[in-house]
């Protein structure tokens, strides 16, 4: 039903974290099943997964970033910025800026029109806010991501977010 709501997009490239229910989700709104995914332009993106942090500087932040969602589940982006300052700096600067980065790589030089992310939680929206113009990170701030749910951005020449469309 989700995909059909998308208007049965078709996706150029597809990308996921290294775990398996981003894969499936994936398949899911991308029409096919698991082996059909795995045919099509599909990356494995490490940077859109929690466990990618524990490359980051300070490894005793990623099991307290971890402690955080459990605690905050599901909230907007917001509620987490306002915890814990060496937390949300992790999040932010460390997980928000070396994911965009990944993603804009990956991106770059590409003939793309239409790409899928699945990523995880609030890392997923801490990856959009760090790329994203003031006027869509308010937007972002607030929303709560829930499972399955996504945005679809447009990004102008110098890959900023300068529309952000919330899926659910």
């Amino acid at each position: 039903a989700r995909r059909e709501k998308l208007g049965n997009p078709n996706f150029d490239l597809i990308l996921v974290s290294p775990l398996v229910r981003t894969h499936e989700t994936a398949a899911i709104l991308a029409g096919t099943d698991l082996p059909g995914l795995y045919s099509r332009r599909l990356m494995v993106v490490p940077e859109l997964h929690i466990e990618y942090l524990r490359e980051a500087p300070d490894t005793e932040a990623h099991p307290s970033l971890q402690e955080m969602f459990r605690r905050l589940g599901h909230a907007p982006l917001r509620t987490y910025l306002e915890q814990d300052e060496e937390k949300t700096e992790l999040l932010i600067d460390y997980f928000g800026c070396n994911g965009w980065e990944e993603l804009t790589r990956i991106l770059s030089g590409r003939d793309v029109t239409n790409t899928l992310v699945v990523g995880h939680a609030v890392l997923l929206p801490a990856i959009i806010y760090t790329g994203a113009l003031e006027s869509i990170t308010k937007k972002l701030l607030g929303f709560p991501f829930e499972e399955c749910q996504g945005v679809q951005l447009e990004l102008d020449n110098s890959e900023s977010v300068t529309k952000l469309t919330l899926l659910d």
